[in-house]
């Protein structure tokens, strides 16, 4: 009695969850997959990095270059520009081996590497 109850339950289970799976694989809910959400994501700036259109000049920081006569391109507050590219409302005029300058409304200004002895 044990023994086919045993085999009864194991039946039922597998049954059960053959059901389950088919259902989840089966493509049966695909339409509602397909449709565009209603109710869209609108995604917010996040407060604990500030945002580089409201960045003034005095505020970046020059990490690093890697010069190449004819090609250049550094790293200023975590972002890889060459020389033509905007960050916040500054252009980079030129790329140099100790430094770079950018120019805005403001005037023309020069961001000097930092760091380890020469």
């Amino acid at each position: 009695m044990r023994y086919a109850l045993s085999i009864w339950l194991f039946i039922f289970c597998y049954c059960y969850t053959a059901v389950a799976w088919a259902n989840t694989l089966s493509g049966l809910n695909i339409e509602d997959f397909q449709k565009e959400p209603s109710n869209k994501i609108q995604w917010q700036n996040n407060p604990f990095v500030q945002n580089l259109d409201d960045v003034s000049v005095h505020e970046l920081k020059l990490m690093a270059i890697v010069y190449r006569e004819g090609d250049a391109a550094c790293l200023i507050s975590g972002q890889v520009l060459r020389q033509g590219d905007k960050i916040g409302s500054s252009e980079l005029v030129s790329i140099e081996k100790k430094g770079v300058i950018l120019r805005n409304e403001h005037g023309i200004f020069r961001l000097s590497l930092q760091g380890g002895k020469s």
